[in-house]
């Protein structure tokens, strides 16, 4: 059924592409998909493990954080994820970079027997690309792996893996100005981490052989105000040898690492709900899928999907918020002989906290699931749960002036996604009662300049009920 569906979704994706092509102006929805990306954030990087002679062949990674507000998503009992092998005797366990960056994350060998650090011991940092043996750090690997393979060989070193996302960089060169230990200052050129940098991130690739210590700042390749120049307020940018070498715009002017630490808005989790026909067996799945062919990378999906949990009757499923708003997706429900949507219809659209049943949406949830478990009674109705990050908000209240359908404008204030606001997300729930289409732009408290006002330059934001109602810009 999976090969027959996607058969149609790819023909009728390309006619519709043809048509919409020659035949009407781009709308809002096609501007979004062509702003779908995977963030830096949910890109992926690893870590390598070299065995103890004595250790059995069955090895895991066990991650956490001392922040225990880091350790919910997902959570991670011991003895923790089973690493892959590899030759040479490394093992090796993929990871969202998130976890690289937040929550000053430490790791744990183990073969369910034997493990290091040892017990009462505080575990290994958790850097990107690192390798390690019984002692801890030793290199940082040249490679990535390419989903369940890595290259035969790992080869590693004392490398700077250094991503940024600044003030330097936008639509010039960066160049990086940097010396090892004490040594004399030099420039390297950074190129962007994705090819049409949709990310932001630049990065760069240094050995530097037995340093202990790295620092950095930043400029353009022509000194152009007013953004030539980022040293970390004067301080720069330093690290030492076999560390997360990260500098972004979230982090800035906050001394600690353990208070820079977040999860993004992308990185955060929602749910989606399916009320199960009754002639349907009692194992969901939920497969789901984009047009976007660049789109369907990790975590791959095989027919019929992932199996839904259930809970009080209700069946739902966690995903990252990065799969709601990127690649347009789709979704499909089935317990292995039945589905909806039927075989060659295209599937449902993939919303945050949306209740399905074997017709399509019929509401949002107004709660979301707390790690296996959710509220006795699910409630939901035709509401907007409203993301906002944009010109509106910097250091201000932000209001958002909404319409639905044809009534009379109205105003109501967005709160911050996070306690910290370090997501740079301000979030609202709007009650649409019977409305079908949510018209919305944004303004702060005060009217203040040079952001006072954000309407998508007179066209305002435009939505239909049941959507992903996120803004960014």
């Amino acid at each position: 059924m999976k090969s027959l569906n996607t058969l149609f979704f790819l023909c009728t994706f390309f006619l519709s592409q043809i048509f919409s092509t020659y035949a009407s102006p781009i709308s809002f929805e096609n501007e979004l998909e062509k702003r779908s990306y995977t963030p830096f954030e949910l890109h992926t990087s690893a870590i390598y493990f070299l065995k103890p002679e004595g250790w059995g062949d069955d090895i895991y990674a066990y991650h956490y954080s001392n922040d225990a507000s880091m350790n919910t998503s997902p959570y991670q009992n011991w003895p923790g994820t089973k690493m892959r092998k590899n030759e040479g005797g490394f093992y090796y366990d993929i990871f969202y970079n998130q976890y690289f960056m937040n929550g000053n994350r430490k790791v744990i060998f183990t073969d369910g027997k034997n493990q290091i650090p040892a017990a009462m011991q505080e575990g290994f940092n958790l850097v990107i690309d690192g390798v390690y043996n019984k002692n801890g750090i030793i290199g940082i690997s040249y490679y990535k792996p390419e989903s369940d393979s890595v290259f035969n060989s790992l080869r590693y070193n004392n490398l700077v893996k250094l991503y940024y996302k600044g003030k330097v960089g936008k639509g010039s060169k960066v160049i990086a100005h940097y010396k090892m230990d004490n040594g004399s200052w030099s420039d390297a050129l950074l190129t962007p981490f994705d090819s049409q940098n949709r990310t932001g991130y630049y990065h760069l690739l240094l050995n530097i052989g037995h340093a202990k210590k790295f620092t950095v700042a930043f400029h353009n390749d022509q000194f152009v105000a007013p953004y030539d120049w980022d040293n970390g307020y004067g301080e720069n940018y330093t690290f030492e040898s076999y560390s997360n070498f990260i500098v972004s715009p979230e982090y800035k002017n906050v001394k600690s690492v353990s208070k820079r630490s977040f999860i993004s808005f992308e990185a955060t989790t929602s749910a989606i709900y399916f009320k199960k026909p009754e002639n349907w067996g009692e194992d969901v799945y939920v497969y789901h899928y984009s047009n976007d062919a660049s789109m369907n990378t990790y975590p791959y999906q095989e027919w019929p999907g992932t199996k839904m949990n259930k809970k009080n009757g209700i069946y739902f499923k966690i995903f990252y918020n990065q799969y709601f708003i990127s690649g347009n997706r789709k979704v499909i429900f089935t317990d292995g002989k039945n589905q909806v949507p039927a075989v060659m219809q295209e599937g449902f659209n993939l919303v945050i906290d949306a209740v399905y049943n074997e017709n399509g949406i019929i509401g949002i949830s107004y709660d979301r699931p707390q790690s296996d478990s959710i509220v006795n009674h699910l409630r939901y109705g035709n509401i907007a749960k409203l993301y906002y990050k944009g010109k509106v908000g910097r250091g201000s209240n932000v209001i958002a002036h909404y319409q639905k359908d044809n009534g009379s404008w109205a105003d109501a204030l967005l709160t911050p996604f996070d306690s910290n606001g370090y997501t740079g997300y301000y979030t609202s729930v709007l009650d649409l009662g019977n409305a079908n289409e949510l018209k919305i732009a944004f303004h702060n408290k005060d009217f203040q300049k040079p952001y006072d006002w954000d309407n998508s330059n007179g066209q305002n934001y435009n939505f239909n009920k049941f959507s992903n109602f996120v803004i960014t810009n």
